[in-house]
C-alpha cells in the first residue's frame, strides 16, 4: 500500500510508550480527518489494520491491529483477555480520544446499543458489505482522494463519511412512516412489544417479516400493524 502524504498524516509527536521505528512506519499509513485517524495499510477480512511489529520477547514478527498498537504506545501493555473498543465505531481508527479498553462483554454491549448486531432474520446497523468490504471502500476512497489533491481534514472526514453510507443497510427505504400518520394506538402498541416494529417516523428494519421472510413495505406494515391493534 502507498504511504500517505506528510500533511495528512498524524502529528510527529512520539507517543510515549512507542518504539520509534514502528511509529514512523504506523504514522505513515495513517490519514488524519476531522473526526478519525483512518489506517490505510493492509487490511484484514474482519475491517481491521494489520500492522507488522517484532514482539520484544520472542524477537519474532507478529500482526497486531493499528488500534491495539496505538493504546499500547499510549498506555502501556493491554492486560489478557481486554479489547480496545472504538468511541467512533470504526475499525479502521486509531485516533487515541477514540479508543477505550474494556471486555469482549463490553464490545457486544456497544455494539447492542448502536444497533449493530446481526443473526439470521434481524438486519441492524452493521454494515451490509460486511467489515472487511466496509474497510477496504472507505481505505480505497480516502488514498484517491488524496491522489486527487484532498488534504483539508473536513473534506476528508466527509470522503469518510459518504464511504461509510454507502454500506447503510436502510439507505434506501427512506421514513417508514412520517411522524403524526400513524395512530398513536397503533405506534404504542407496536412500540410496547410487537416483534420489533418502528414507532412513526423510524426507518423499516427487517421484522416483522411475512411468510416467505421478505420484509413487509410499508402499506403491508400499517395493515399488519392495524391487525394487531384492532383497528
Amino acid at each position: 500500500m502507498p504511504t500517505v502524504p506528510e500533511v495528512v498524516r498524524p502529528p510527529v509527536d512520539i507517543p510515549p510508550r512507542a518504539d520509534l521505528g514502528e511509529w514512523a512506519r504506523i504514522r505513515s499509513k495513517i490519514v488524519v480527518t476531522d473526526r478519525d485517524w483512518i489506517y490505510c495499510g493492509a487490511l484484514s477480512d474482519d475491517g481491521y489494520g494489520r500492522f507488522w511489529v517484532r514482539e520484544a520477547a520472542s524477537g519474532d514478527d507478529v500482526v497486531v491491529r493499528p488500534s491495539r498498537w496505538m493504546w499500547g504506545a499510549h498506555h502501556g501493555p493491554i492486560p489478557p483477555g481486554f479489547v480496545v473498543r472504538h468511541e467512533c465505531d470504526l475499525s479502521l481508527c486509531c485516533r487515541p480520544n477514540c479508543l477505550r479498553l474494556g471486555e469482549q462483554v463490553d464490545n457486544v454491549d456497544d455494539a447492542w446499543h448502536r444497533d449493530r448486531l446481526t443473526y439470521p432474520g434481524r438486519v441492524g446497523k452493521a454494515d451490509r458489505r460486511g467489515a472487511g468490504g466496509a474497510a477496504r471502500v472507505i481505505r480505497d476512497a480516502l488514498l484517491e482522494a488524496i491522489s486527487e489533491g484532498v488534504q483539508e481534514p473536513a473534506a476528508l472526514g466527509a470522503v469518510v463519511t459518504a464511504a461509510r453510507a454507502a454500506g447503510d443497510p436502510y439507505a434506501n427505504t427512506g421514513t417508514l412512516i412520517p411522524d403524526g400518520e400513524m395512530p398513536p394506538r397503533v405506534a404504542a402498541r407496536a412500540w410496547a412489544g410487537r416483534r420489533g416494529v418502528p414507532p412513526a417516523g423510524r426507518r423499516l428494519v427487517s421484522e416483522p417479516h411475512d411468510d416467505q421472510g421478505e420484509f413487509f413495505t410499508p402499506e403491508q406494515l400499517m395493515d399488519w400493524l392495524a391487525a394487531q391493534s384492532g383497528e
